[in-house]
């Protein structure tokens, strides 16, 4: 998600959307994510319910690379 706003997502910004999500969970309150599939990614919502879901973007050079997978991350 780093090429499609002037600001870009950071490794900064993913550590603070995986504190706000653990903050929410001891809150009891529901929440879903979806992101990247990345090591990087996986390990920051580690103990958490991630699933792999299939996913497509319209905004790629190579339209034979449109298709991904995505990681849904639950805590319920």
């Amino acid at each position: 998600f780093n090429r499609y706003t002037a600001g870009q997502f950071r490794a900064n910004d993913h550590l603070k959307l995986a504190a706000v999500c653990r903050e929410l969970n001891e809150r009891r309150v529901r929440w879903a994510v979806t992101n990247s599939e990345t090591p990087f990614v996986r390990k920051l919502f580690d103990g958490f319910n991630i699933r792999p879901i299939a996913s497509r973007r319209e905004i790629n050079l190579n339209p034979r690379n449109r298709g991904m997978t995505e990681l849904l991350t639950t805590n319920y």
